[in-house]
C-alpha cells in the first residue's frame, strides 16, 4: 500500500491526520516542502495533503515532479486545520485513491480535489429533485489573460488555491464540482436568501486577488476574480438541467454587467443594477489596476518619473490647502570598498522605507542618494523623525561603511522651498 505524504508544520494538525488515516494509509510527514521533495525522489505517494498555509508554487513543482519520475498524477489536497474534518479527509482520500486506480471512472478533479461534471451532474441531479437550496454556478474571470501572461502552470496554481478558498467559504456537506477548466457549480443546502451568494461571492473575490498578488508579483494588473449567478431550488424548478441553465444565464448577467458579482435569477434588475452596475464593476477592475503595491506599513518608494508626478501632485495639494510638509535629501559617502558600498547603500534605503511612515515616498536618484517627501508633519516632528532615521541605521551593522549627510526644506503654501533650510552631517553630529 502506498505512502501518504503530509506537508504541515503543524505538529498536532500531523498528528490528527495520522490518526484519521490510521488503519488504512500509511502515514509520511514532512515540515516543509523541501522535507517532501527529498521523500518524492525515492518513493511515489498515493496523495500529498498539505497544509494550506504551504507553498502552492511548491506544491505544484512536487506534482510536476512526481508527474515527470512516475509517470502518475498525483493527487493533491490542501486541509485548513482550523476547518479540518477526519471524516471528510478519509473520505476524499479514498475517493481520490480509488479513482486513482481506476481513471476511466474518476469523480474526483486531481487538480482542485472536486468533483469532475459529469459526477457533480448525476449527485445534483438527485439533490436538486429532493433538498431545497441554493445552486450556483460560477467562473473565474481573466484566467485565460493568466495563461497568457504567466504560463498554464501558474494557471494551475491558481487554480488550487480558488479550489482551497472555496472549500473553506462553505459547508462541509455542500457539493462542489469543477465542470470546465475554470468554471465551477455549487450546490449550498438549505439556504435560500442573497446574503449567502453576496457573502461567498465577496470572500472569493477579495482572497483570489490578494493570492494573484502572492504568487504573481504586487504588481501584477490582471482583475482575477469570481462571477457568480444562482437559482434557488425548489423555487425555480428541481430539475438539475434546468436550474443549471438559469443559474448560467444569471452568470451571463453579471458578465455583461462587468464581472466579480452575483446575480440570483429571477431576482429583478434592481437587485443587481444597484450593486453591480457595471460602472461599479468598472471601479473594482481600477482598483485592481491603480491601488497600492507597496508592501503594508512602508513608505511608498517609487521610481524616478512616478516620482515626478506624485512631487508635482504635492505641491498642488500643499498650495491649495494650506498644508504643509518637508522635504528630505539623504547624500551617502563611502569609507569603504565599491562592493560593500552598493550594499551599505541598498541597505540604507530598506531601512528608510522601513522606518518612515507608510504616507511618506521616496526615490533613488542615484546609488548615493535618496529623496524623500514628508507630508503633514510639523518641524518638531520632522526634526525627530531625521533623529529616528539616523539612529536606526547607526544599529546596522554595517553602518560604519557610510558617510551620511543630509539636507531638508520644508514646504508650506508659500512655494516648495518656503521654511527653513537646514543641514546636517550625521558623522559631525556624533562627534559633537
Amino acid at each position: 500500500m502506498k505512502t501518504m505524504l503530509v506537508i504541515a508544520k503543524d505538529v498536532v494538525l500531523c498528528e490528527k491526520i495520522r490518526a484519521a488515516l490510521s488503519g488504512s494509509f500509511p502515514v509520511q510527514t514532512a515540515a516543509d516542502c523541501d522535507a517532501a521533495a527529498v521523500f518524492c525522489e525515492q518513493e511515489c505517494p498515493a496523495a500529498v495533503i498539505a497544509e494550506d498555509t504551504a507553498d502552492a508554487a511548491q506544491i505544484h513543482a512536487i506534482h510536476s515532479a512526481l508527474q515527470s519520475r512516475f509517470g502518475c498524477d498525483v493527487p493533491m489536497l490542501f486541509v485548513e486545520p482550523s476547518a479540518f474534518s477526519a471524516s471528510a479527509l478519509l473520505e476524499q482520500i479514498q475517493s481520490l485513491t480509488t479513482n486513482a486506480e481506476e481513471p476511466e471512472t474518476a469523480e474526483v478533479d486531481s487538480l482542485t480535489g472536486f468533483l469532475v461534471h459529469s459526477s457533480a451532474a448525476n449527485m445534483l441531479t438527485a439533490i436538486c429533485a429532493e433538498q431545497s437550496g441554493i445552486l450556483i454556478v460560477m467562473d473565474l474571470d481573466h484566467m485565460k489573460s493568466v495563461n497568457e501572461s504567466f504560463g498554464h502552470k501558474m494557471g494551475d496554481i491558481m487554480l488550487r488555491e480558488f479550489a482551497k478558498i472555496l472549500r473553506s467559504s462553505v459547508r462541509e456537506d455542500d457539493v462542489i464540482g469543477r465542470t470546465d477548466g475554470d468554471e465551477f457549480v455549487v450546490f449550498c443546502k438549505g439556504e435560500h436568501d442573497s446574503h449567502t451568494v453576496s457573502m461567498i461571492t465577496e470572500r472569493l473575490n477579495r482572497e483570489i486577488l490578494s493570492r494573484a498578488k502572492l504568487y504573481m508579483g504586487s504588481d501584477m494588473t490582471i482583475p482575477i476574480g469570481v462571477s457568480i449567478g444562482a437559482v434557488l431550488v425548489p423555487d425555480h424548478g428541481t430539475s438539475f438541467n434546468s436550474l443549471y441553465q438559469l443559474a448560467d444565464k444569471a452568470l451571463y448577467t453579471v458578465k455583461q454587467e462587468g464581472r466579480h458579482g452575483f446575480y440570483i435569477h429571477g431576482s429583478g434588475d434592481t437587485d443587481i443594477a444597484d450593486k453591480f452596475s457595471a460602472a461599479a464593476a468598472t471601479l473594482r477592475s481600477l482598483d485592481c489596476t491603480f491601488e497600492e503595491r507597496s508592501a503594508p506599513g512602508r513608505a511608498l518608494w517609487v521610481g524616478k518619473e512616478a516620482f515626478a508626478q506624485i512631487y508635482r501632485f504635492f505641491l498642488r495639494y500643499i498650495s491649495s490647502y494650506s498644508g504643509i510638509g518637508h522635504k528630505l535629501l539623504f547624500t551617502l559617502g563611502s569609507n569603504t570598498d565599491s562592493d560593500t558600498f552598493a550594499g551599505a547603500t541598498d541597505l540604507f534605503g530598506d531601512m528608510l522605507a522601513r522606518v518612515l511612515r507608510k504616507s511618506d515616498m521616496m526615490v533613488r536618484l542615484r546609488q548615493d542618494q535618496y529623496f524623500l517627501l514628508i507630508p503633514n508633519i510639523k518641524p518638531g516632528d520632522f526634526e525627530t523623525l531625521v533623529g529616528r532615521l539616523l539612529t536606526a541605521w547607526s544599529r546596522e551593522e554595517c553602518a560604519d561603511a557610510l558617510d551620511i549627510s543630509y539636507e531638508a526644506a520644508m514646504i508650506a503654501t508659500a512655494g516648495p522651498g518656503t521654511g527653513n533650510r537646514r543641514q546636517g552631517d550625521k558623522k559631525k553630529q556624533e562627534e559633537s
